[in-house]
């Protein structure tokens, strides 16, 4: 397993345990705990440096390349085979270790003869098989899940259990063991409930990615069931699944807004239709479609939670989109299910391709100019005096070049360029022209983000312009700075 994936690894299980190393509660002081199948030597560090009186030994078939603090222990061994050492201990930890595994019922023995009366033994492990929580979900059809039966069979042909924790459960108990379970279900994509189930879900993605890379050729090599081509084939299938599907999705969804604001019943048209049919003609249709039902269904689940006990929420300094809208001083219609659900959509459209294209424009940008990249750094060499903590936005806000570097990526991506109308109260006089009150007027902003008139060499990337100090200018360069539109139409993502 890469370095990267044990990392990601490393953090689910923290976000998990919420900064705990551990599920299980220790005592505040025991005398030795094993790390079985330490990998990168990272949680043994860890627990070494959280427990400086506590004695560590970390096995594995290859050591990391560390240098182990006087109370951490190195040793050489095989897991799935007789341990050569007597030691007994307090705390027994492994994680992740189905793919070397083959003899289960021996290890947990050893697991057993080797802890002290009263120690924990814990073991965190993928469980599988994959599959989709939601009940409406033909897993038959996604290869991501396809591609983990798969998996599983030719795991089984190796005499690998991807199971193994679950099957394995049942034996402990004739141990005379006291035994606690815990599940969690992980999502392979951001579309959790919660903050941290959002973080775990997205390293999920990541660290299933990279296994995939690394470990899928080999997971299908020589078995009987599959053909050279089918693992690449699959693997090339569950990527596009995961993330390419993604991408076609919001790109399926710009294409064809023009359309459907001219024609918007052709949309309640198409969410009347069957999911399988719709999903068999357009695929991209279909994840739009529901990802609406998605919103939908988290909308109607807040405004149900409204109607319960009020939890203590003020750990939370940044409240939900939901929360906001429906304390908002609206009317009362503009507070309802379905406006709900349409405003979580479109935060998550609008959110996502937008911000990345922005973070790839100005990357190109910074480094494409070294002057840039020398001022910026210096800069935030200077604001940032502890490096192992990231500065808050009231802190980074206040820097003049970084403020600078960022308004002027937006200027020259200028990434909307369809036109958000806006109703004039009154009569309108532009020139010659008078226009009436209440007339639909927009504009594409991209045309006054890159006007010669307003700004100077407008194509060239200069964030220079909006330091110069002199106050008229810089009124005159603000008034047409558009990126988030401006008024009743302006862009949440301002803030």
């Amino acid at each position: 397993m890469s370095i990267a994936t044990t990392a990601h690894y490393a953090m689910i299980w923290l976000l998990e345990f919420d900064g705990r190393l551990h599920s299980s509660t220790l005592p505040d002081h025991i005398d030795s705990v094993l790390d079985i199948g330490c990998g990168t030597g990272q949680w043994a560090l860890a627990m070494a440096d959280s427990r400086p009186n506590t004695r560590i030994v970390a096995i594995d078939l290859a050591l990391p390349n560390i240098i182990p603090p006087p109370n951490l222990e190195l040793v050489s061994s095989n897991a799935d085979q007789p341990w050569l050492f007597d030691d007994l201990f307090d705390f027994i930890h492994a994680r992740t270790i189905s793919s070397g595994i083959h003899d289960w019922p021996g290890l947990l023995a050893r697991c057993k003869d080797h802890l002290k009366p009263g120690g924990r033994l814990e073991i965190l492990d993928v469980n599988l098989p994959f599959g989709a929580a939601a009940a409406n979900v033909d897993n038959s059809l996604s290869p991501f899940i396809q591609w983990g039966n798969a998996a599983e069979e030719s795991w089984a042909q190796k005499g690998l259990d991807f199971r193994a924790t679950e099957s394995t459960y049942k034996g402990f108990a004739n141990w005379g063991l006291s035994m606690f379970r815990k599940r969690s279900h992980s999502g392979h994509w951001e579309w959790a409930d919660t903050k941290k189930g959002r973080k775990i879900g997205a390293l999920t993605l990541q660290s299933f990615l990279v296994l995939m890379d690394l470990a899928g050729t080999f997971l299908f090599f020589n078995n009987p069931n599959f053909s050279e081509d089918h693992p690449q084939g699959l693997m090339s299938s569950t990527r596009e699944d995961l993330v390419e599907s993604c991408w076609d999705t919001l790109f399926y969804y710009l294409h064809a807004t023009p359309l459907i604001k001219q024609f918007p019943f052709l949309l309640n048209w198409a969410q009347r239709m069957p999911h399988g049919i719709v999903s068999y003609f357009s695929p991209a249709l279909a994840r739009i479609l529901q990802l609406h039902q998605d919103m939908h269904e988290r909308a109607a689940k807040y405004l149900e939670s409204q109607h319960r006990p009020k939890e203590d929420t003020s750990g939370n300094p940044r409240p939900e989109l939901f929360h906001i809208i429906y304390t908002s001083s609206l009317p009362l219609a503009e507070r309802s299910l379905q406006r709900m659900a349409q405003e979580g959509f479109t935060a998550i459209l609008a959110g996502s391709e937008t911000t990345a294209r922005i973070l790839t424009s100005a990357t190109y940008y910074v480094l494409a100019n070294p002057h840039v990249l020398i001022r910026l750094k210096i800069e935030l060499d200077n604001a940032i005096q502890d490096r192992s903590k990231i500065p808050s936005f009231q802190i980074l806000r206040k820097l003049p070049w970084l403020t600078a570097v960022i308004k002027e990526a937006l200027r020259i991506s200028a990434l909307l360029t369809s036109r958000l109308p806006l109703l004039a109260p009154n009569i309108l006089q532009f020139a010659e022209w008078t226009i009436p009150e209440k007339t639909p007027t927009s504009m594409t902003i991209r045309d006054v983000l890159l006007n010669l008139s307003a700004f100077t060499d407008p194509e060239t990337f200069d964030p220079g312009r909006w330091l110069m100090g002199e106050e008229r200018h810089q009124l005159d360069l603000e008034r047409y700075f558009v990126p988030f539109s401006r008024e009743n139409r302006i862009c949440p993502g301002i803030e």
